[in-house]
């Protein structure tokens, strides 16, 4: 953060026990530097990748439990990232499978999420697991 005298990197990643991010595919569209595309918006959504990440957590906020064991298919093309059964563990919970797309990635970004299956607790839910559920008032 500025001027706080710290920084913070944005949803930091962490591998764990090996986990990889594969990019099986990479396109750039062409630049003609003549004709250079009028906005960044226009040469991002030119960009189509095929990747896969797995055995990778996420925290996207402090106070806000990890994503674990992420694992996920992602194809992005023409703006639109599209998400193939998503898998992953919140704390001690299993997620069920996610699929769907973000259209207008670059621009305003437009969510389309499927879920589909249970979800299931492994065990008690750990101290910051609870707290995360009283600061929501989610818990009995």
């Amino acid at each position: 953060m500025e001027g706080s005298g710290r920084q913070r990197r944005l949803c930091p990643l962490d591998f764990e026990g090996g986990g990889r991010v594969e990019i099986e595919q990479a396109v750039l569209p062409p630049i003609d530097l003549t004709e250079p595309p009028a906005t960044a918006v226009a040469l991002l959504n030119g960009i189509e990748s095929t990747s896969r990440i797995s055995g990778v957590s996420v925290e996207l906020s402090p106070g806000i439990p990890r994503i674990k064991n992420i694992d996920i298919n992602v194809r992005l093309a023409q703006g639109t990232a599209q998400v193939q059964v998503l898998r992953a563990q919140f704390t001690t919970v299993d997620l069920p499978n996610i699929s769907g797309k973000v259209a207008k990635l670059f621009e305003a970004p437009l969510i389309d999420v499927m879920v589909k299956g249970p979800v299931q607790v492994s065990s008690q839910p750990p101290e910051d697991l609870s707290d995360f559920f009283r600061r929501c008032r989610l818990e009995k």
